[in-house]
Parts: structure tokens; sequence; C-alpha cells
């Protein structure tokens, strides 16, 4: 399996704006993350340095300012080190977790439900497929096929919003063709889907692979001289693309 690129979580400094500084660090909430809660700074601490630091800043701007500058910019340092130590956790967690689901997407899932933000996605998979829904409880895909005999593994679950990807998934759809329905949904929801692709083990030395689709988009099934599939214990060995999200009719 190639290198999964590094996850990279947008780090705070005394320059960035009070305001800005004092949101996202209420934005962050890792209690009870089924990944990361086990944060050095609890959402507790960081809350209420933030929420010390709404004050002072506050205070400041009255006329008579309650408080002085050195007093709001030595509270701003200690929301920064604190916010700064529950991002580079975050980083840490999830690149463990996309090493180990073979996925940087979920990885980025970590970063974003616990309300921090993502300094670098890393490199988007190319989307080969198409989704829509027409029908009520209904979401159409329509992928366009890599090779012949090609198998394809779909992924779904509901979300909340776009861009947040599913924390739950339904078993995944694995089937040689490329369209597919998904049926008794419930209208007005959002549904989060993503796909693999896997080719048959090459019988030659050489692959045709279909004009016009990227050979990274689909994984090439490893084997042994007598064909027979090669899957190493512990290792995923295919790789979904980006999420597509479709709200059902």
């Amino acid at each position: 399996m190639k290198n999964l690129p590094k996850i990279q979580v947008l780090e705070v400094s005394i320059a960035t704006p009070t305001g800005d500084l004092i949101n996202d660090a209420l934005l962050i909430k890792t209690a009870g993350d089924p990944a990361a809660s086990a944060s050095p700074v609890s959402d507790t601490v960081l809350h209420g340095q933030a929420n010390t630091l709404q004050t002072m800043y506050t205070g400041f701007k009255t006329s008579p300012p309650t408080y002085t500058s050195g007093q709001v910019t030595t509270q701003k340092k200690i929301v920064v080190i604190s916010y700064n130590k529950v991002a580079r956790y975050l980083e840490a967690v999830a690149n463990d977790v996309a090493i180990a689901a073979g996925d940087v997407t979920a990885g980025n899932s970590v970063v974003t439900r616990c309300g921090a933000k993502l300094k670098k996605k890393g490199i988007r998979q190319p989307k080969t497929f198409k989704a829509s829904s027409t029908i009520a409880g209904e979401v159409d895909i329509d992928t366009k096929a890599v090779a012949p005999r090609a198998t394809y593994i779909r992924e779904y679950g509901t979300t909340t919003a776009k861009e947040i990807p599913p924390t739950v998934t339904e078993p995944p759809i694995i089937t040689m063709e490329t369209a597919a329905v998904i049926t008794n949904l419930t209208s007005g929801t959002i549904i989060a889907i993503r796909e693999a692709s896997i080719l048959p083990i090459p019988r030659k030395k050489k692959t045709t692979i279909t004009p016009g689709i990227a050979k990274k988009s689909a994984t090439v099934t490893p084997a042994t001289k007598t064909h027979k599939a090669i899957f190493t214990h512990g290792t995923v060995h295919y790789t979904f693309g980006d999420w597509i999200y479709v709200v059902v009719k």
C-alpha cells in the first residue's frame, strides 16, 4: 500500500485575532470522542480559559477599561499554548487512525468532528462516480467503468452536513455492476458515499485499463505465480476515494 499523505492540524499563535482565537478554542470538543478522548487539555479547561479571555477582552474594550492590554495578552498566551497542545494531539491521533484504516479521510474526520481545522487535507483521490436523488427515498449511483470484470465497493452512511463524513456506515455494497440504487432512505437526510474499485488478478504480464481512467483510482490485486490472490494480514487491500454527499429527495 502506498504511503498516505500526512494530516496536519492548523495551530494558532499570539498573532491570531483574539476573537478568532476564542471561537476556535470554544469549538474544540474531544470529550467522549471514540478516538481522541485523551486530550492533554480537557474541553472544560480550554473552554474556561477561552471564556476568561473573552471576559478580559470585553473589559479591555470598555470605557474605562476594566482589564489592561497586558492582562489580555497574558491570558491569550495561555489559550494559545493550550489550544496548540490539543491541536498537536489531534494531529497525532488523526494520522494513527488514517494509517489503521488505510484511508486519510478517516483521520481527517477525527480532526473536523473535534472542532479543529485541517492545515492540509492531503492528496484528494479522483472521483470516478456520480450520485443523485431524483426519486423520493432513493439515491442513484453511476460509476465510470475502470476495466472489464472490476469489482466496486461502495460505502455509505447518513451525516449531519455536507463535508462531514459519517461516523457510522452501513454494510458496504460490493458488486461488479457500475450502476446501483440505494432504496428505503429517509427523505431530507444527507447521505455520504465513497467508492473503491478492485481490478481482477492479471492473467498476463500486462493489464489493460479502460482509456481515460486513472490507474490510481483502482486497486490491482497482487497474486502469486499460480494466480492466487495475496492478502496481507493487518492491511487494507483497497483505497477509497473522497466522499460524495447527496440530499435524499
